[in-house]
């Protein structure tokens, strides 16, 4: 697609030259005026191909980098992976089936624990018969 821009633009440009060379009745002084002006825009054509060209190449290497720093990332992140210890708190989060649970009561304090409803009476003892 760059070169047929390019193409075009020199389409263009060179009309422009030959449609100046053919006219007959224009003044030299604007015709010198046209072929400067045909010539400083080539000119800035070729800067701007030459900009877009150095643009793309950065931006390939920059690219290239960003690839190669990413792919040594994912490597980095492989190895600590593989020889990674469990922290404290994954152990926290992993209970033994062998321990039970703790129910700590609810935060109204409207019902008591059994423990609180008996603090304070004296203890009874029963005798229970079985026939």
């Amino acid at each position: 697609m760059p070169d047929e821009v390019t193409r075009s633009n020199q389409n263009a440009l060179n009309k422009i030259v030959n449609t100046t060379d053919q006219s007959g009745n224009m003044r030299k002084e604007l015709k010198k005026i046209i072929y400067e002006t045909v010539s400083t825009m080539r000119n800035v054509f070729i800067k701007m191909k030459v900009m877009l060209d150095e643009g793309t190449k950065q931006k390939n290497q920059t690219e290239k980098e960003i690839s190669a720093i990413k792919t040594e990332l994912e490597a980095c992140r492989r190895a600590n992976t593989k020889g990674k210890i469990g922290t404290p708190s994954d152990w926290e989060r992993e209970l033994p089936k062998t321990v039970s649970r703790q129910v700590l009561p609810p935060h109204d304090h409207l019902h008591k624990i059994c423990s609180e409803a008996v603090v304070g009476r004296e203890e009874r003892k029963f005798k229970l018969t079985l026939r």
